[in-house]
């Protein structure tokens, strides 16, 4: 979800309690189920034991995120482009490109990783997935990518939930992105490759939003 979008939601005091209790049950449920169920413990890489500062993250991951940011940065990049140069053909206007960052980039990057990616993986892709993953264990792949009925119902709340706040259909194409997402998690048992990239997509997503006019 674009960081933007989140805080245009900030113009009154009402809207920007809708977006905190957003972000607050996104982590506190998982957590209070979790207490309740009387698991051990709970760590981003959804082990019950305390990750190995030498193994969070492996060399192998690594490889196949800077490939991952690569193709959406050339793919979604391109398709960008041509979705704006098919609305500028449409309504008759210059198509403008001119790289531009976002005001505030730092915070937006802080923004994003803490108040969007980071509640919004925990929710989706570190509890509710892995819930759904017992009730409905991933039997269906595309390309190597699981795309079983739990990938499919996670992103589906996950894209009307991006409904919340702004009712523009356009908002339910980020179960797409979301797909992905799920992939990371379920390829690597660890939502954070997922985060990571998450907060990677959004920044690039508002970079490209400044640039082209």
């Amino acid at each position: 979800m674009l960081i933007a979008k989140k805080l245009s939601l900030f113009g009154t005091w009402g809207s920007q309690m809708a977006f905190l209790i957003s972000v607050g049950y996104q982590i506190y449920l998982p957590l209070w189920v979790i207490k309740k169920e009387g698991t051990p413990s709970f760590h981003p890489n959804l082990k019950t034991s305390p990750p190995s500062p030498h193994n969070i993250i492996s060399k192998n991951e690594l490889f196949f995120l800077a490939k991952l940011y690569l193709s959406t940065f050339i793919l979604y990049g391109a398709s960008f482009a041509g979705w704006q140069f098919l609305k500028a053909s449409l309504n008759a206007h210059a198509f403008y490109f001119s790289f531009s960052l976002p005001p505030q980039l730092v915070l937006l990057m802080f923004s994003n990783l803490f108040l969007v990616a980071f509640p919004e993986e925990f929710f989706y892709r570190g509890f509710m997935q892995t819930r759904l993953l017992k009730l409905f264990p991933n039997r269906t792949s595309l390309l190597g990518w699981p795309i079983g009925w739990a990938i499919m119902l996670v992103n589906l709340f996950f894209a009307l939930g991006h409904l919340v706040g702004e009712t523009n259909p356009w908002r339910l194409a980020t179960f797409f992105p979301g797909i992905i997402f799920s992939g990371l998690v379920f390829r690597y048992k660890s939502i954070l490759s997922a985060i990571i990239y998450h907060t990677f997509c959004n920044v690039y997503s508002e970079i490209l939003a400044h640039s082209f006019r």
